[in-house]
């Protein structure tokens, strides 16, 4: 692990061992995959949506003080959020989750993580969907415990059951929706009412299934019980039992005892129940409680059974016991209970009352014009409506309540919602039919922060009356009275309970009466209080809360990114902003540098207080390079704006004028007792006498250079920015925005209070500044406590225009030795910069307020720079986009001018431009900035992004060319990445430009570089291995091509694992190429979203994209591959994938004393892709490879090859194992190694028999595990491997690659003797490869399906498809044809537009059909003369369908179609027993007698036999789709495959897993 790493591991690990002992509080985090699934119910089967597959949905435990992250993944068709019903969100609107409220929905594919802590919370809560009717079916329990070791406030139960009462709709909950919104009537009531997701034995088809309760007599429960329904409030009870009430909405009660309990949609209740009864069964049911008159609803019972675990068996056929549940209207009863609850003790209930609210709820109806209407099925020709305060609510539906209050978009909502009725009326009694109309509206409320609020709901008898349950999102409130009738705001207060009033976050209102509410708004944000569609409330925020970035990228400040601009950060430079809701991972490397950088936001003033320290720590072992300090501080320097600082910027670029000034500078953040209201939260250092600090000192503030310095105390400059510096002493520091600072400082003064102190240093004349001092603390820990009352001792600062202190300071500043400065300067540069300004036409503007009525502006060499906003300049540079910028940057001004004397009005205007200046790889670069006196001179700290430079020289004045180099430092000038220009003068800087990419220059005062003070060079790539950021250069036989490689090796990286491990990939694409990976012979278990072809189970990476394959090794061990799975990419794209046996396990053969992967290649001497292209264009074969390769070298039988060659070291007696791979496009290889045998111990990732045999075949795609014994004299052996060519009069490339087996003790003598060569077999031994192929046995006898579901005949081989037109360049075929591939007459087409996988998942029609053949259309002689009418197969994209656990027999039957030939075909997701073989036509009557059922081969990879056939076995036990194809990329491209579609199995572990939400779109 890299040191910069392990460093930060070790903080992390030293924080929360802090935490932990304050805190025993935990992070959870679940995931949940929104899917329809197949449920069950009342005789039907519904698709439905769920999470996780599971209804309902899984159940959350945490404790109070826990932190919570959800990640939602959306896979259903449906948009979704999630609310966390009950939890009050403090200052975190965005993880609510109602839809268009507080976010936009998660659309289908989408992911979004919803992040919460658990405050001063216990009890039961729960979550639901929140987006349409989703919730029928997307909900589950939210359980939060007391912290650990806090009790109950109750005895502690036994066992804690969570009940979820539900509705359960025998049709889509969405259409039911729907049909009522088309209509205008009432909705179609539910079908059943569900206990945990049951309807329970009363109903149909559902006896089975009832939820049962098991208990041990004596025993107590907890049930949490939680009304999920829809549209319906319910009795609760349990046959014969009492229930004592515990808790509420996650608040404790006044415990109290009851036989039935009441819940509105929303509500939870924990009740107590102990098994006091006789053994026995009883059922707990619930039952509707109706309040609306004359409503239909759903009058029917759920149960569940509490069933005794010691009953008497002679009992268990009886009936269970059937409770008593009130009647559906029961108020009495119902108001009853609701009275009872009461708060555990007295509770602090808002008293003086800031805001009196008056909210009448209820239905209403809307007027038909046109009669008979079908969109007017409500009461006498009208449409149903509900509001409050007769304001019937609007969603947005282009944007949130939230996003849009807290990024000030206009036109999204009101705050005109009234806080009493506009009419007042006799609410529950006859009510003018005037009044029955709302108006609709997004009409807000706004509260401000802390005040306390009253509500009286109060019910209306338009339409009915009817009992509301009223939730309010983001609170609880405390329900402090109720009643029937109208509420009277005279007598009725005088009956509120204001001493342990229950608190709740669902309340109903009573049909036809009232409940009054009170809380303190002291949770900002927008949070709904909902009835259907009703109001919303906004609370101001109006104290610093942390809310999710707005909009930004992210800079680390300094860093090289060597060839990874990516990682840069500078906005619309070298990426796109991360937008809101957004996700980007930024991945870099530390490459030689050491010292304090810095991160910070880079896209416009964010970077006022988006910023951090960077810290870079040598390797580990290594020392500083200076005296070792006993702590490290850092000490960020930085500007407080007391408004916000976009709000300042936009003002500026709106005015023109110059930006406001900050309000106060500060040390980590804090501004310092010399500051109003900062006293208490300065910083303070503590230090012992004697012991001595590194502080870490860095310039984060927007607009100022600033000195710093500590009173009576010495500092010892030993480094800037992230480089080492010759020490030097000094009593104050001068640092620009940008740089950073390490200096040493001993505690050497007496024991007391010091102040650190930092102000501006001010070079730009009649300018406004801030001119205040930031302060800390450095405090003596062995002080007298007699100076603890005194005031620190203050510091000696520079005045603030001190250029001389500034400029000394600076020249001090050299590198620790003579460095490597370029001296043959490539590129000369000469830039001018400053500030400029525009005349203004218009007199007066109140957009030109610069001096005179004009604007400022900057530039440099009079451009002022202008970003793009469509496209990045990196991504531009990098795709070849046009019309994003020029690269006519100009090296030197255009005129030139007495740059700091007086300069004529006609240079102050700059051009505006998106100028870039191009350099080539390794050019060495000089640049001189020169300052500028228009407007004013000022000392501009420039920055360079992706390089550190040496500052060789600097001066006042204009620079000369003559005389000025003289006096440069070429000896041990300091390497800097920010540097001042100085006010009036010129610096010069020097670099290697080595960094290819797009790089940012630019003056680090955010005040200029918002008006145009910046360029940005483009650094053209190189042509070594590690100097590009796309494909790789690779020099084979002579030549140089430019080869799509994975991080830039070829081949590829080898991947280690072992058995059980799991593994995560993530594939970043920055070729030109769409790419995937395959992960050639992985079963993938229930997982083919990680499988790899493109368009059969996933879309392609596109380029610029990424996606993580994620896969679980499953009883695999040996030697697998991984491969490029796009076209022809995997020529290149390719590696070893190793697989180890679990740890202590050993390998079933003698352990090796080295392992050694070969893997055997094509190398093409043209780029692959076009060879590819070419076949494509021509229908004829493809250009045959130019070379074989062992490990990515051709060996020494080639031109240019020889220095290269794989060299494999050995000493005499040792034993390898040679994991042999082909990874050849084309090819079948016969391998062996000169004078050695080998034994071969695996194949294909599955041990073998032992056998020894002196050469291997091997099939592209297939791997062979060989045992070699170095047992031979001391000297070089060729290992070598060749073709093994079948098809007959086609090209092939006859050459030979080589490795060398070099023994490490071989007489020198014999070193210059060429290697021993081995002998090969012809190209067209095919007796040899058979005679190989069958000795692969597995190691014992092996269960082989016998009892068969699906016999299947493939015919595999090549055809053709004539051309009309004679002659034509595509048709290069034989006789005028163009070559095709199919299996059983079908030529397979790949989709373009999804991938088989994500189709056959969602669902989604057209994409493929199932009616692949099981045999061919037309049997005829296979090997034969084949009649020419079946040479032409048909095109399609057409699968097979398996049912799960299907016992499957294939023959691959190769065809003389074109020519006989051995095609090596790979079954993806399987292994599969190879169960016999044979030359001629496939006998079913007499061939299957000479089957191996006892000890075949696993593979998954077998040849055809060249004009012969292959059997093969399997149980079709994997779930999805999966492709099967020759492994020849010249017939797969030509149509050579087919899919399997296999059904999942009916199990919970036999189903597809949910797509991954990163998965690639087409």
């Amino acid at each position: 692990m890299e040191a910069s790493k392990l460093t930060l591991l070790l903080g992390l690990l030293a924080f929360l061992t802090f935490l932990a002992s304050f805190s025993a509080a935990e992070d959870h985090f679940h995931e949940f995959v929104v899917e329809a699934r197949p449920v069950r119910r009342l005789c039907r089967t519904h698709s439905r949506i769920t999470v996780n597959g599971q209804f309902p949905g899984p159940t959350l435990e945490v404790r109070n003080g826990d932190s919570v992250a959800v990640k939602v993944t959306n896979i259903a068709k449906y948009n979704i959020t999630i609310h966390w019903h009950g939890l009050k969100q403090q200052n975190n609107p965005w993880a609510d989750g109602p839809e268009y409220v507080t976010q936009c929905p998660i659309q289908p594919g989408a992911t979004y993580t919803y992040r919460f802590t658990i405050t001063d919370q216990e009890g039961t809560l729960w979550w639901h969907a929140h987006s349409r009717w989703l919730r029928a079916t997307v909900y589950g329990a939210l359980i939060i415990y007391p912290r650990l070791g806090s009790p109950y406030p109750f005895p502690m139960p036994k066992r804690e059951v969570p009940l979820l009462l539900g509705e359960w709709f025998d049709r889509n909950p969405l259409d039911v929706m729907r049909l009522a919104a088309f209509t205008g009537g009432a909705p179609n009531v539910s079908n059943a009412y569900t206990i945990n997701g049951q309807p329970g034995d009363l109903y149909r088809c559902s006896k089975k299934e009832t939820i049962r309760i098991p208990v041990v007599s004596g025993e107590s429960l907890l049930l949490r019980v939680i009304n999920s329904a829809l549209n319906q409030e319910l009795f609760f009870t349990v046959a014969n039992h009492q229930l004592t009430v515990v808790g509420a909405d996650a608040s404790y009660t006044k415990p109290f005892a009851t036989r039935v309990i009441m819940l509105g949609p929303g509500q939870t209740t924990d009740v107590l129940l102990t098994a006091d009864q006789g053994p026995a069964r009883y059922y707990m049911a619930a039952g509707a409680y109706q309040t609306g008159l004359n409503v239909a609803f759903d009058n029917t019972t759920t149960t569940a059974i509490l069933e005794y675990k010691n009953a008497a068996s002679s009992n268990q056929g009886l009936a269970p016991v059937f409770p008593t549940l009130p009647a559906y209207n029961d108020t009495a009863t119902a108001t009853a209970y609701t009275a009872q609850i009461k708060s555990l003790s007295q509770v602090k209930v808002p008293t003086q009352i800031d805001e009196n609210l008056f909210f009448t709820v209820g239905l209403g109806l809307y007027n038909c014009t046109v009669p008979n209407s079908p969109r007017c099925q409500g009461p006498n020709n009208t449409r149903f409506a509900a509001s409050m305060n007769n304001v019937s609510f609007v969603l947005p539906r282009t944007n949130s309540l939230m996003q849009a209050a807290y990024y000030g978009v206009p036109g999204v909502f009101t705050t005109d919602f009234p806080p009493v009725p506009l009419v007042q009326f006799n609410y529950t009694g006859n009510v003018p039919r005037g009044l029955w109309s709302p108006r609709r509206g997004t009409k807000l409320y706004k509260l401000k922060y802390g005040a306390n609020v009253q509500i009286v709901f109060q019910d209306t008898s338009i339409v009915t009356t009817d009992d509301h349950p009223m939730h309010l999102h983001g609170y609880q409130f405390y329900v402090i009275g109720s009643g029937f009738g109208n509420y009277n705001p005279s007598t009725d207060p005088a009956r509120f309970n204001l001493i342990d009033p229950p608190q709740r976050n669902t309340i109903g209102t009573g049909p036809g009466g009232w409940v009054a509410i009170r809380f303190k708004a002291d949770n900002p944000g927008h949070f709904p209080a909902e009835l259907n569609f009703g109001p919303s409330m906004q609370v101001v925020p109006l104290i610093e809360i942390y809310l999710p970035v707005k909009f930004g990228n992210f800079l680390e400040h300094g860093l090289k990114q060597q060839n990874n601009p990516w990682a840069d950060g500078p906005e619309y430079v070298t990426q796109c902003p991360i937008q809101p809701g957004a996700t980007y991972t930024y991945r870099f490397t530390i490459t030689d540098q050491e010292g304090t950088l810095w991160w910070h936001a880079h896209s416009r003033w964010l970077r006022a207080t988006v910023y951090g320290v960077l810290i870079i720590y040598p390797r580990l072992g290594s020392p500083y390079p200076f005296p070792m300090p006993k702590r490290e501080v850092p000490l960020l320097l930085g500007e407080w704006f007391d408004r916000n600082p976009h709000d300042v910027m936009r003002l500026a670029a709106f005015t023109g004028g110059a930006p406001n000034v900050s309000n106060a500078y500060t040390i980590n953040g804090q501004p310092g007792d010399l500051y109003r209201c900062s006293k208490k939260e300065t910083i303070r250092i503590p230090v012992v006498s004697g012991e001595s600090l590194l502080l870490r000192v860095i310039n984060s503030a927007l607009n100022q250079e600033l000195f710093f310095t500590v009173a009576n105390h010495q500092l010892t400059v030993v480094g800037a920015d992230a480089s080492y510096t010759k020490p030097l002493t000094t009593r104050v520091i001068m640092i620009g925005p940008g740089q950073t600072t390490d200096v040493l400082l001993t505690a050497d003064q007496g024991p007391a209070r010091y102040y650190m102190a930092a102000r501006a240093y001010q070079t730009d004349l009649n300018v406004a500044f801030d001119n205040t001092t930031t302060t800390a603390i450095l405090e003596y820990k062995n002080a007298a406590s007699s100076n603890q009352g005194l005031a620190p001792v203050f510091p000696t600062l520079p005045a603030y225009n001190d250029t001389a202190t500034a400029t000394a300071y600076t020249a001090q500043i050299k590198s620790p030795s003579q460095v490597k400065v370029p001296t043959r300067i490539d590129e000369n540069l000469f830039f001018t910069v400053g500030l400029g300004l525009y005349n203004c036409t218009v007199p007066n503007s109140p957009r030109c307020q610069g001096p005179n009525n004009t604007r400022f502006a900057a530039s440099m060499n009079n451009v002022s720079f202008v970003l793009p906003r469509t496209n990045s300049l990196m991504q531009a540079a990098y795709y070849g986009v046009p019309g994003v910028f020029t690269t006519d940057f100009p090296p030197v001004p255009l005129l030139q001018f007495n740059y700091t004397g007086n300069v004529p009005r006609g240079l102050w205007s700059p051009r505006r431009g998106t100028k870039l200046y191009k350099l080539k790889y390794g050019a060495n670069v000089q640049i001189v900035f020169q300052d500028t006196s228009i407007v004013t001179t000022d000392d501009h700290p420039m920055h360079l992004h992706g390089y550190q430079f040496y500052v060789i020289g600097s001066g006042f004045g204009n620079y000369n060319p003559s005389t000025d180099p003289a006096r440069f430092n070429l000896i041990d000038p300091p390497l800097r990445n920010t540097i001042g220009t100085g006010p009036g003068g010129w610096v010069a800087i020097r670099f290697k430009a080595d960094n290819p990419g797009v790089w940012l220059m630019h003056c680090h005062l955010e005040s200029h570089l918002s008006l145009g003070l910046a360029m940005a060079f483009l650094v053209e790539n190189g042509n070594g291995p590690l100097q590009s950021v796309e494909a790789r250069p690779v020099r084979r036989l002579c030549r140089t091509h430019s080869t799509i490689t994975v991080n830039g090796q070829f081949p590829g990286p080898t991947l280690e694992v072992r058995n059980g491990d799991s593994v995560a990939v993530t594939v970043t694409n920055r070729a030109r190429y769409n790419v995937t990976i395959h992960w050639h012979g992985l079963r993938q278990l229930n997982n083919p979203w990680a499988d790899g072809p493109e368009y059969v189970t996933q879309c392609p990476i596109q380029p610029g994209a990424t996606y993580t394959y994620r896969f679980t090794i499953i009883d695999q061990e040996g030697t697998l591959w991984w491969h490029a799975h796009s076209r022809w990419l995997r020529a290149t794209v390719y590696g070893a994938l190793i697989i180890y046996p679990r740890l202590g396990v050993p390998y079933p053969f003698p352990m090796p004393k080295r392992e050694v992967p070969i893997l055997l290649g094509e190398w093409f001497d043209r780029d692959p892709q076009d060879v590819m292209r070419l076949a494509a264009f021509t229908g004829g074969a493809p250009n045959v490879s130019d070379a074989y390769t062992i490990n990515g070298q051709p060996g020494d039988l080639y031109r240019c090859s020889r220095k290269e060659t794989i060299r494999i070291p050995v000493v005499s007696g040792e034993s390898l194992l040679l994991r042999i791979i082909n990874s050849a496009l084309n090819q079948e290889l016969f391998f062996t190694v000169a004078n050695h045998q080998l034994t071969v111990v695996g194949a294909d990732a599955s041990y073998t028999k032992p056998f020894a045999t002196r050469v291997i075949m091997l099939g592209p795609g297939q791997t062979t595990d060989a045992l070699l014994t170095a047992d031979q004299r001391p000297a070089r052996y060729y290992m070598a491997a060749r073709a093994y060519q079948t098809a007959q009069n086609a090209p092939f490339d006859n050459t030979t690659t080589t490795a060398i087996l070099e023994y490490k003790n071989a007489a020198s003598s014999n070193q210059g003797l060429a290697p021993v060569f081995p002998t090969l077999p012809a190209y067209n031994d095919t007796a040899t490869a058979t005679a190989y192929t069958a000795q692969v046995k597995s190691p014992s006898q092996v269960r082989v399906p016998t009892q068969i579901d699906e016999y299947l005949f493939f015919t595999v081989g090549l055809g053709l498809y004539n051309c009309t037109v004679p002659n034509s360049p595509r048709c290069q075929g034989p006789n005028n044809t163009r070559f095709a591939a199919s299996m059983n007459n079908v030529s397979f087409v790949l989709p373009r537009t999804n991938s088989l996988m994500q189709a056959a998942y969602y669902g989604v029609p057209g994409v493929f059909t199932t009616d692949f053949p099981p045999i061919p259309p037309v049997q005829f002689n296979y090997t034969g003369n084949v009649p020419r009418g079946l040479w032409s197969p048909r095109r399609g994209t057409k699968l097979y369908r398996l049912k799960y656990g299907a016992n499957v027999q294939i023959v691959l039957q190769d065809t003389n179609i074109v020519t006989i030939e051995e095609h090596p075909m790979h079954l993806h997701g399987y292994h599969f027993y190879v169960i016999g073989s044979g030359f001629g036509n496939y006998n079913p009557s007499t061939d299957p007698a000479r089957f191996n059922l006892f000890d075949p081969p696993q593979r998954n990879t077998i040849g055809t036999p060249p004009g012969g056939w292959v059997a093969i076995r399997f149980k079709a036990d994997n779930p999805g789709v999966w492709l099967m194809h020759c492994h020849l990329d010249s017939h797969l491209f030509l149509g050579l495959a087919m899919a399997f579609l296999v059904e999942n199995g009916i199990e919970p572990l036999q189903s597809v897993i949910p797509p991954p939400p990163d998965l690639p779109r087409c």
